[in-house]
């Protein structure tokens, strides 16, 4: 029987696959792998300018019925709710 942990990996991994941040103009290439909505990964300690955002058009978002956008430099959807 797998636990809560494998499977909030394998949930992480599934979305990962589906997750468009590295096409994204604002995307810096430093080793990130995207998915900045994601309370495990929770924005990015590489991008600072917000050239574009494409979270609107992502799978991850719509699947998720998440809110906000600029996960990259706003943190997780958990994380920007928490701040109201």
């Amino acid at each position: 029987m797998k636990n809560k942990d494998d499977k909030e990996r394998i949930d992480e991994a599934t979305l990962l696959k589906k997750c468009i941040c590295r096409k994204c103009e604002s995307f810096s290439d430093c080793g990130e792998v995207g998915g900045y909505c994601l309370p495990t990964i929770s924005g990015s300690r590489c991008i600072t300018d917000e050239k574009e955002c494409l979270c609107f058009k992502c799978a991850v978002h719509k699947d998720q019925k998440f809110r906000f956008k600029f996960y990259c430099t706003k943190n997780s959807e958990e994380q920007q709710s928490e701040m109201g």
